[in-house]
């Protein structure tokens, strides 16, 4: 269909003419722009082309806009915790001061810092795991021949349900094949193809706060045998898991019979264990890993990679670090404790 063709006022002649000349672009005043409406009313014409009206564009330079960079810190600026009484050194806002206080806590040794002998995984929640705690830690202390004193458990971590399993993070479900999750994880990741599915849902840390501050004065020398602890209760529970496994009775260790109890099997272990006139270590091992398998559910045992990284830094607020630096901040530390020994 074609265009008819249109007559323009002479006012609007007139305005696009003035705006050709001032710009480039051009420009309908408010009444132009009326009667040019008004006219194509009137004649009746349909236009199939779509006039556009392009503002004006103004050529002044201009500068791109980015966005400033933020970091999260998670520690307050004096380094100090929250509801602690702050001493001028730690508070002060001279930057060198501040640099002392960096360096100082940097090289210093790492306070509060533990190792855990393993973490122990379980299927259901940790509201259900709450209810045997007690059990879990009497039976991992005769596992490991210690006695309850010895052992001390942390809290029940609840892992997130992952659409998309990530690993690595403390409330990732545990997989089957993961680091540290069983004796051949490694191996067996190097040679299949297909992973293991998630296995620990409930996650309960273990610790030996005896073998923590024992004759080992070395830092790496007790977390090696700290391990160690771990490495032998893994071993064991893989090896029970396996037996049950390959004799066709339930991997997980639960009954769905309702007339059976979980506290028989435990009962019955711990009368055999009484009625035995010799001690046998082996039996008693096995016993407990039992115990910690069918009983409270124990069906994961991870031990952590041991950190041999020390938290070395070569570089501290863009000044190099020496040999002389760290040694004298590290006489410091130690004749702070020498100091509060006595008060302790």
């Amino acid at each position: 269909m074609r265009a008819a063709p249109t007559r323009l006022a002479p006012s609007t002649v007139a305005s696009l003419g003035r705006s050709h000349c001032g710009s480039q672009a051009y420009h309908l005043d408010a009444a132009g722009a009326a009667g040019w409406r008004r006219r194509r009313r009137l004649t009746g014409v349909s236009m199939t082309t779509t006039h556009t009206v392009a503002p004006a564009v103004s050529a002044l330079p201009f500068s791109l806009s980015t966005a400033r960079r933020t970091y999260y810190w998670p520690y307050p600026e004096n380094l100090v915790p929250e509801g602690a009484t702050t001493s001028p050194f730690q508070s002060s806002p001279v930057p060198s001061v501040r640099e002392r206080i960096i360096r100082e806590y940097a090289l210093g040794p790492l306070f509060g810092s533990r190792t855990p002998c393993c973490v122990l995984g379980f299927a259901g929640t940790a509201r259900d795991v709450a209810a045997c705690k007690r059990d879990v830690r009497r039976w991992v202390a005769r596992a490991l021949g210690k006695s309850e004193a010895d052992v001390e458990l942390g809290a029940l971590v609840q892992a997130k349900e992952m659409l998309l399993h990530r690993s690595g993070t403390d409330e990732s479900p545990r997989l089957g094949d993961g680091p540290g999750s069983r004796p051949d994880a490694e191996q067996r990741r190097v040679t299949r193809y297909a992973r293991l599915p998630v296995q620990a849902r409930t996650l309960l840390e273990v610790y030996l706060p005896g073998e923590e501050h024992g004759e080992v004065d070395a830092a790496a020398d007790a977390d090696a045998t700290i391990l160690a602890h771990g490495y032998f209760l893994q071993e064991q529970l893989h090896r029970h898991m396996t037996t049950t496994a390959s004799s066709g009775s339930d991997p997980t260790g639960r009954r769905d019979s309702e007339d059976c109890q979980p506290e028989e099997p435990a009962r019955k272990m711990q009368s055999h264990c009484q009625g035995c006139s010799e001690p046998n270590d082996e039996a008693d091992v096995k016993s407990s890993v039992a115990a910690l398998h069918d009983v409270c559910g124990v069906i994961y045992c991870e031990v952590p990679v041991l950190d041999e990284s020390d938290f070395a830094f070569d570089q501290l607020c863009g000044k190099e670090v020496d040999d002389e630096t760290t040694e004298r901040v590290t006489d410091r530390w130690t004749r702070r404790a020498m100091q509060q020994q006595p008060q302790l």
